[in-house]
């Protein structure tokens, strides 16, 4: 504020001291232009009175056909208070003093060479006068004498003085009640100043709680109503991401929840397969059994009633083994499309994560631009101010703050963007693992569908062989002859207990690689999870 005062005191002082000598400088102009239109009044009063023209009788001047004299003079003096004087180039025509006078010898020979007025100081009995010459031609255009009119020196710095008084007076006076009114004026500028400039070094911090109440329609005003509406875009904006990122987050911790359940199911589609497995083993031992036993048949029937009936229930054994790996392999089917779906619903979400993104860096380009615009024109008023010189120093600092201002909110909505392209490369990562997780479970559908198909088979060769074996029994009790037919379905037997290790084997497989990609996905979900969750903690910066 000392500065302040101190810059107004010296603006006061130099506009003062300026304003004085123009003052002065116009007095003087004026004391030539008082001069000239009493030269003019002369010649006016002389050609309304005395037509014709300008002639030398002698040393008389004569207008027309009349001698100009004193009492002349004495006319126009009357008319302009002030002294007037006839002079030919070497003596006093007529003259409004009494005392003797003669005109300056050099205003003659001016008044010849350039043929206008003359303007001098001249000393009559001690008193100092100014004089304004003026030549007087005849009819052949030959300058024959001059008419000069003039007012005392003493006079004049006496009217100049009470002017300049009168102006000091007055100036004086009107700088105070200016000075007063602009004090009051910037005390409500810089309240209202420090105002916004608390409320966007708050928003710098991430604090967006204040609200500018400037109702005003300067640009003050306008700013507030800006940064306002800033506000609101930027509350409205957050809400969106904020919800989009706990949409992402739950999406997340439901596909880690099916992933734990498709690992799970593996599990026990591994321990089914196993089990058929060991189903499959026995069945081997049984036919070789009955291949090597198949010479002693006709001796052995009961046993091998026994055995057969044996081989029948380990057939309905393993046949409701087979069903029910069917029916797991049905159900992990139906998983794996539900995570299939999930998968993509989690990739349409982060596609309209990265459409709010782009929309979030539009407005902080417009953010952007409106501070570019606002930097511009603070340097355009600058310049202006430096041009207005020192007048125009209060609006200089104006400018300065308004350019601080813009530069402040250039930084900001550089930092915005700079969290919006991280977020964007997280959701980008995120999309590719979704992506990657919705391929493996692409192939894991199809290497499930696949063992769906053999777990059929199974069941068809299973049905098959318990037709054959109760075949058999009734055989063996009507004809022993039937051995020989009795030792090729044991041989089928085999072969296809054979089949059945086979297939175990390959599911087996498949349901470790099912197991690999439920354990992907589930990273996977972990990864969004993570992204999601340093999404809010971004976001958390900022209170609204």
């Amino acid at each position: 504020m000392k500065v302040f005062t101190a810059i107004m005191l010296f603006f006061v002082i130099a506009v003062t001291v300026a304003t004085g000598w123009q003052t002065v400088n116009h007095l003087q102009s004026s004391v030539h232009d008082k001069l000239s239109s009493e030269l003019e009044l002369g010649f006016e009063v002389i050609d309304y009175q005395f037509r014709g023209p300008w002639s030398l009788d002698g040393e008389q001047l004569v207008k027309g056909n009349r001698a100009v004299g004193d009492e002349f003079v004495e006319h126009v003096t009357s008319l302009t208070e002030g002294e007037a004087f006839l002079f030919t180039q070497d003596q006093t025509i007529a003259s409004s003093t009494p005392a003797s006078f003669t005109a300056d010898h050099r205003a003659f020979d001016t008044l010849v060479q350039t043929e206008e007025t003359y303007l001098t100081d001249h000393d009559m009995n001690g008193e100092a006068y100014q004089l304004l010459y003026s030549p007087l031609y005849d009819a052949n255009s030959e300058m024959i004498g001059m008419w000069a009119v003039g007012q005392s020196t003493e006079h004049i710095q006496l009217a100049t003085i009470q002017n300049v008084l009168l102006f000091v007076v007055s100036f004086v006076f009107f700088t105070i009640i200016v000075f007063i009114i602009f004090l009051f004026i910037n005390r409500v500028i810089q309240r209202r100043f420090l105002t916004v400039t608390y409320a966007l070094e708050a928003a710098g911090e991430g604090d967006f709680t204040n609200v500018l109440d400037d109702s005003a329609a300067d640009e003050l005003g306008q700013l507030s109503r800006h940064y306002n509406t800033m506000k609101k875009k930027l509350a409205e904006l957050f809400s969106h991401i904020q919800e989009s990122s706990e949409s992402v987050a739950a999406s997340a911790e439901e596909l880690h929840a099916s992933s734990e359940e498709l690992s799970t199911s593996a599990s026990h589609t591994a321990e089914s397969i196993s089990s058929m497995a060991e189903y499959s083993d026995e069945q081997k031992q049984h036919a070789n059994h009955t291949l090597i036993n198949a010479s002693q048949m006709n001796q052995t029937i009961k046993e091998t009633l026994r055995r057969l009936q044996s081989i029948e229930s380990l057939t309905q054994n393993v046949h409701t083994a087979a069903e029910e790996g069917s029916t797991t392999m049905i159900k992990a089917t139906k998983q794996m499309h539900i995570l299939h779906d999930r998968n993509e619903t989690t990739a349409t979400m982060i596609d309209n994560l990265n459409s709010y993104s782009e929309t979030i860096e539009q407005i902080v380009s417009v953010i952007s631009e409106i501070a570019d615009q606002t930097h511009l024109l603070a340097l355009n008023a600058t310049i202006e101010a430096a041009r207005a010189g020192h007048q125009g120093r209060s609006f200089a600092v104006v400018a300065e703050e308004v350019n601080k201002l813009a530069t402040n909110s250039g930084k900001a909505t550089t930092e915005i963007r700079e969290t919006i392209y991280k977020i964007q490369s997280e959701m980008n990562l995120s999309k590719q693992a979704v992506q990657a997780g919705t391929v493996a479970i692409s192939d894991s559908q199809q290497q499930v569908e696949l063992a769906k198909e053999q777990f059929h088979t199974l069941l068809v060769h299973i049905q098959s062989l318990a037709t054959d074996v109760t075949k058999i029994e009734n055989e063996q009790q009507e004809n022993v002859a039937h051995v020989t037919a009795l030792e090729q379905v044991a041989q089928k037997s085999l072969t296809a207990a054979q089949s059945i290790a086979d297939y175990a084997t390959q599911v087996a497989a498949v349901a470790e690689e099912q197991h690999a990609a439920t354990d992907e996905v589930s990273s996977s979900s972990d990864v969004l999870t993570q992204s999601a969750q340093a999404m809010q903690t971004s976001l958390a910066r900022f209170q609204m």
